[in-house]
Parts: C-alpha cells; sequence; structure tokens
C-alpha cells in the first residue's frame, strides 16, 4: 500500500456549501513524499509574497506593519466541523457551514499577495509561517488563513492556522509576552492538497482575532511585523494523466424507514446594530420533525447558537446556546431542554448552564450550572 492516499482538491468558487467539489484520488508511495519540494515566499512592504532561493533571514526586509484585528473578523470561517447532511436535491441550497467568500475577512486582516501564477500549483502538505514580530500586549493571539485569489477578487480558504501567543515556547507551560520584546514565531497551519490555476493568486491573511473559533484575547491585541517568510510545500506533478487510487463501488445500508413530519431547516444569519455597534452570528439548526416507521418513535431537535461581540471591545464576547429534544410514542412524551451561555473578563471565563426535562408538560428535573474557570494565559 502506498504511505498516504488523499483527495486532490481542484480549484472552487467560495460558497457556503458545495455539493460536489472537483478533484482526483491520488497516492504517494513515502510520506514525507520525494514529489514535494519547499517554496519560499517572503512577505513584502508592498504587501506581497514573493518567491526568494535564498536564505529569508539573511536578507529580510523590514516591515514594520501593524496587525490590530476587529473582533469580528472571522464571521466568515464556517463550522470548525461542518457536519450538517446535505439534502440530494442538488438544485436546493444545502448547509451553510463551509467558509463563504473570504474577502469580508481579508478586509480585515494584513494580506499578502503573490503575483498571478504563471502555472497550475498543486500544495501537497502542512505550509509554515515564520515571522519577527512583537506585541504591544502581554496576551494576543495570531491567526493565518491562506486563500485563493481569484481573477476577479474572489477569496476561497485553502487552509489556516492559529496560536496563542502565549504558547510559542511551549503548550504545557505559557508565558506572557514581553510588550515591545520582538520574537520570532513559527505558525503550522493545516494539511491540505489543493492546485492553485494559473493567473489565480496566494493570498496570506494574518489577523489577531477569529471570533466565533477563538475565544477573544483579554485586551485588544496590537502586533507589529518585522519580516516573515511562508515555506509551501509544493507537488511537482499537478495534473497526473491518470487517477492514482481507484476504489469499488460504495457499499451502504437499506435506506432508513422514516416520514417526514415537519421539513428541516439550516441558516446563519450576521446582523449588525448600526446603533451599538455589536455583531452577531445565528445559528439555527432545525432537524425537523420525523416518525421511524420501524416502532413508531417520533423526534424533534431545535438547536440556536448566538455568538456576539462588539468590534472593539473582546471583553464583550458571548455565546449563547440552546438546544431541545423532543421523544414522542403513543401517549409518551419527553422533552429535554438544555443551555449554556459563556462571557468572560481579564481573569476568568464565565459559564453558566442548565438542563431541563418534562414528562408532557410537567417538569420532573432541572439541573443549573455556574463556573468560573481562570484564563491562565489563553
Amino acid at each position: 500500500l502506498p504511505a498516504l492516499r488523499y483527495f486532490q482538491q481542484g480549484s472552487v468558487r467560495p460558497r457556503r456549501h458545495y455539493h460536489t467539489q472537483p478533484g482526483l484520488w491520488r497516492a504517494e508511495q513515502d510520506w514525507p513524499s520525494q514529489r514535494v519540494t519547499i517554496q519560499t515566499l517572503t512577505l513584502t512592504s508592498a504587501h506581497g509574497l514573493l518567491e526568494t532561493t535564498h536564505t529569508p533571514d539573511q536578507t529580510a526586509e523590514l516591515l514594520n506593519l501593524m496587525i490590530a484585528t476587529p473582533q469580528q473578523c472571522g464571521l466568515s470561517a464556517g463550522e470548525y466541523f461542518p457536519m450538517a447532511i446535505a439534502t440530494d436535491d442538488h438544485n436546493a441550497p444545502g448547509p451553510p457551514e463551509r467558509p463563504g467568500d473570504q474577502r469580508s475577512d481579508d478586509a480585515l486582516s494584513l494580506c499578502f499577495d503573490s503575483p498571478p501564477l504563471d502555472q497550475d500549483t498543486a500544495l501537497l502538505g502542512a505550509a509554515t509561517f515564520h515571522l519577527r514580530m512583537s506585541s504591544a500586549t502581554p496576551q494576543a493571539q495570531i491567526f493565518v488563513r491562506l486563500c485563493d485569489v481569484h481573477p476577479d477578487g474572489a477569496s476561497t480558504r485553502i487552509a489556516h492556522g492559529m496560536l496563542n501567543l502565549a504558547h510559542r515556547d511551549s503548550f504545557s507551560d505559557p508565558a506572557p509576552l514581553v510588550p515591545d520584546k520582538p520574537y520570532d514565531i513559527t505558525v503550522t497551519l493545516d494539511q491540505t492538497s489543493y492546485v492553485l490555476p494559473a493567473g489565480h493568486r496566494l493570498r496570506l491573511a494574518l489577523s489577531t482575532s477569529y471570533f466565533p473559533f477563538v475565544w477573544p484575547s483579554p485586551e485588544a491585541a496590537r502586533l507589529t511585523v518585522y519580516s516573515g517568510h511562508l515555506d509551501l510545500p509544493v507537488h511537482q506533478d499537478p495534473h497526473p494523466p491518470e487517477p492514482e487510487v481507484t476504489f469499488g463501488p460504495p457499499e451502504a445500508l437499506p435506506p432508513w424507514p422514516g416520514k417526514g413530519l415537519r421539513a428541516s431547516r439550516y441558516n446563519r444569519q450576521i446582523h449588525q446594530d448600526l446603533a451599538t455597534g455589536h455583531v452577531s452570528l445565528t445559528i439555527t439548526t432545525d432537524s425537523g420533525r420525523s416518525r421511524d416507521l420501524r416502532h413508531g418513535l417520533v423526534t424533534d431537535t431545535l438547536a440556536k447558537e448566538v455568538w456576539s461581540v462588539h468590534p472593539d471591545d473582546p471583553l464583550s464576547a458571548r455565546a449563547d446556546i440552546s438546544w431541545t429534544q423532543l421523544y414522542q410514542r403513543d401517549e409518551v412524551e419527553i422533552q429535554i431542554d438544555t443551555g449554556a451561555a459563556m462571557t468572560s473578563d481579564q481573569n476568568s471565563f464565565f459559564l453558566t448552564g442548565y438542563i431541563r426535562a418534562y414528562e408532557g408538560s410537567r417538569q420532573v428535573f432541572e439541573k443549573q450550572f455556574d463556573q468560573a474557570v481562570p484564563r491562565d494565559n489563553r
């Protein structure tokens, strides 16, 4: 067997959901693969990404560029684990859990773009970003995104990485930053396999917030970037003449014998209060109501998430999540309501929650939760 089998994804327009994605299955006989070489791209003061063949640190251009991102950057990130089930109808919109067009987050970030590519470029592996920087605050985070920038400016996220800078030397023994002291930082991005077409640009986007993927730092961060370079794993052969891996037909169980009683719905809405400035992301997951025809059990599930923050105040971040599950068969009806909320201040995270259970309209159980967790360099 090969050391690695993987799906090489083709370039796609940014969308919140894909019914299908272009690409093909490939195989590497060894790993790390001898067919992958590292291409080094250096940051420039003109916000460019330029290939270099020398050691970047020897001739690094002094940038002195600032990253001070509003707290709502990240609302275009999609779900951390996109798991909603798509409809079989390819003409119907699917669950909007994938990263959308990154231009809204790019506009809030410090971006560096390559020139238009002169040939198709295949990425395979994890890119690493190296930078020399300082922070104005003891606590800060950095988020790194790689994007496929289409000729019309649309931006598709390829991979991303993030680092709490208190963990720059150790994840088990974090330590605050010394304000204004220069540090050399390395951020490893996600593993990826993706083909950038000729004529497209590669974008490196840097931010100090990525909410609600990651909870904000205890104070608004401001980083100064002095120099940096990106080590990019490039496959030597972006287009094999035929798939390098083949599979037999998929196996599947018989369809579930159920009947829909209420259609499911899924939506994500971003709302900005122009009076207060607060921005919120509301996610509603209504799984609908259905009956299992084998034994008659009716199930009904509704979940709602609200993530809110003020662009200028990381301590305004708040999460409110509720989830209701109902089970009914014959004369028996059981409902379970759960909820949780999270806020924070400079020193602690505050979590509250509840569980309530009902038999019919009668409440039979309730439990409340209330806990403070020290931030401890988080």
